[in-house]
């Protein structure tokens, strides 16, 4: 049949789901790649952290054996110990957490999702630490 309405093209065929396989398989190996290498960050900057309080440590050694015998039990000696990263981490969140907000919505507006959705995925992606599900496409103007 195909031969008889259009001789001179040949009849190419292709299945939907390989469509769409090929039309995300970038997004994949970004996310992949992506997820490695800010996956070694955290590692790094976990590193970090570790040595830094490590390095707290070391320098309030005498103060905490002085603390010990005079009774202070361990809760409060680990307490006093981290209030300080604590805080640095806070500010942290409160510095990064803008920035994320703004980068996730200009992806969210790309891939057509709403900006209460992106909002509130962004917060269930950060609780949950879920960075696997794509957003629902739509083609513009739907």
């Amino acid at each position: 049949m195909w031969t008889k309405l259009a001789p001179h093209r040949p009849f190419l065929y292709s299945f939907l789901d390989d469509d769409f396989d090929r039309q995300y398989l970038k997004d994949v190996n970004f996310k992949t790649l992506f997820l490695t290498f800010s996956s070694l960050a955290i590692f790094i900057a976990c590193l970090g952290l570790f040595g830094l309080a490590t390095y707290t440590a070391e320098l309030r050694t005498k103060e905490i054996g002085i603390r010990k015998v005079l009774g202070a039990n361990v809760n409060s000696i680990v307490a006093l110990l981290s209030k300080d990263f604590i805080i640095l981490i806070g500010i942290a969140i409160v510095l990064a957490t803008p920035a994320g907000m703004v980068q996730y919505g200009s992806l969210a507006r790309e891939l057509c999702v709403s900006d209460r959705d992106a909002f509130l995925d962004l917060h269930a992606r950060g609780i949950c630490g879920d960075c696997d599900s794509r957003p629902n496409y739509q083609p513009p103007g739907v």
